[in-house]
């Protein structure tokens, strides 16, 4: 990967934004995207459901450093601070 969310519309989430839904994501490069606020590489919002190899569930507010068993990370920024996921970002809004 290589993407760059500048804009308003796409600050969250440089490389993959997740919205709703549940996804699986394992045996990726995740690499050298930006996010204008948060989660460079990836951005996971409120409670959506993520799942790795065999249906594992990503731990919340889990954000890997480098990388983990099934997706590298590398490069990954985003604009904001330092603790809002360079890597994964979880937002924790509860309804």
């Amino acid at each position: 990967m290589g993407n760059n969310a500048e804009d308003q519309q796409q600050a969250r989430g440089g490389g993959i934004a997740l919205f709703g839904g549940v996804s699986t994501i394992y045996g990726n490069e995740i690499e050298n995207n930006f996010a204008y606020e948060f989660g460079g590489g990836v951005y996971i919002h409120d409670e959506v459901p993520v799942f790795g190899p065999d249906e594992v569930p990503w731990e919340r507010g889990h954000c890997p450093t480098g990388s983990e068993d099934y997706n590298l990370y590398s490069g990954n920024s985003q604009g904001n601070n330092e603790y809002k996921g360079n890597d994964v970002f979880f937002n924790e809004n509860k309804k």
